[in-house]
């Protein structure tokens, strides 16, 4: 199987993960997240991505992470800034 390099759709994916990270590490509001955010990959470049396997090996993180999410803004509350 051979995949392609999507440039645009690795820049969108190194911009998230960027993100993300900065705002878990350096919001004050987020000090107490109680999970570290750990992506994946380092970026989406085929050579890195095209044998692993979701269901069994990233999706158990991913939703683990993403239920963490859920439960801490349910728990702590959404509310406005500025």
């Amino acid at each position: 199987m051979c995949a392609t390099l999507d440039l645009e759709l690795n820049h969108s994916y190194l911009w998230a993960v960027k993100n993300l990270e900065n705002l878990l590490n350096n919001h004050p509001d987020l000090k107490d997240f109680p999970m570290k955010f750990d992506p994946a990959f380092p970026d989406l470049y085929p050579a890195k991505i095209r044998d692993a396997d979701w269901p069994n090996e990233l999706a158990p993180a991913a939703e683990e992470f993403l239920s963490t999410v859920q439960k801490y803004v349910n728990g702590e509350g959404m509310y406005e800034t500025g």
